[in-house]
């Protein structure tokens, strides 16, 4: 059997994309969605507000959602794949679309039928070439994963550092496991990448929001944001308070970068 997991820090326009595109592009691909909120802010009434709007909203036969309250980014992804009682699992994140019947089954039939053991996009090389790869659009057997540390943080590898998941890219490789790469953005599927946080930045200090990158990045971000919020807005009159934060949060976004 086969399950997505998807943490999420929260965002409920950049969700109600993802479940739509679940419901008309790939739940039949699927037993099971497993999603976990990140939830920074359930201390204040108007952000557990959101995240109860959000469990609504993802209400599916085959959708399970909770909350992850030690607010570290890292236990999402561990305690995800720890609650995956399938043989096979697929990181799907909050900011990655899938838009073409059939892209999750193929790359899962890869390791269901001994292609290879595991699949995923790379990050970096290291030493000894090993590979570290993104925690999305990473597919993978359960007990493979779960055989490795489940050490999730960032650290140093004979002096090179890797990102989150490098030690565990590294041990799947060391286990003697095969892979294949993919790409992360492709015609049936994209990350768009560094939307999730929008959310975590309005709790963290709203009147500080600031973009981080270049005009040119900025604006690839608020092109999403802006879209999602369009689209979806007018369904969201319950969270009526965050929605309007959010609609300031992407202009203070375009301020920052604006000589």
């Amino acid at each position: 059997m086969r399950a997505v997991l998807l943490p999420t820090w929260g965002d409920p326009f950049l969700l109600k994309l993802w479940f739509h595109l679940f419901k008309t592009v790939w739940q039949d691909e699927v037993d099971k969605v497993y999603v976990l909120i990140d939830s920074k802010g359930t201390d204040q009434p108007k952000y557990e507000k959101v995240d109860q709007f959000i469990i609504k909203t993802l209400n599916h036969p085959k959708i399970e959602v909770k909350q992850n309250t030690d607010n570290f980014w890292t236990t999402q992804f561990q305690k995800l794949i720890t609650n995956c009682k399938e043989d096979y699992f697929a990181i799907v994140q909050d900011d990655a679309f899938i838009f073409k019947k059939g892209a999750l089954d193929k790359q899962f039939k890869k390791i269901e039928q001994g292609k290879v053991d595991f699949i995923g996009s790379r990050i970096g090389t290291l030493s000894d070439n090993l590979e570290t790869f993104w925690l999305n659009f990473f597919f993978a057997r359960t007990k493979d994963v779960l055989a490795t540390s489940m050490d999730m943080n960032v650290g140093t590898y004979k002096g090179q550092a890797y990102d989150m998941f490098g030690k565990v890219s590294m041990e799947l490789q060391q286990n003697g496991l095969s892979f294949e790469l993919i790409q992360q953005d492709t015609d049936e599927w994209t990350h768009v990448t560094q939307l999730s946080g929008i959310r975590y930045a309005l709790y963290r200090d709203p009147d500080k929001l600031s973009g981080v990158g270049n005009f040119k990045e900025i604006m690839r971000r608020v092109g999403w944001w802006a879209s999602c919020w369009e689209l979806y807005q007018g369904e969201c009159e319950e969270i009526a308070e965050f929605t309007q934060e959010y609609k300031k949060a992407i202009l203070k976004h375009i301020e920052s970068v604006l000589p």
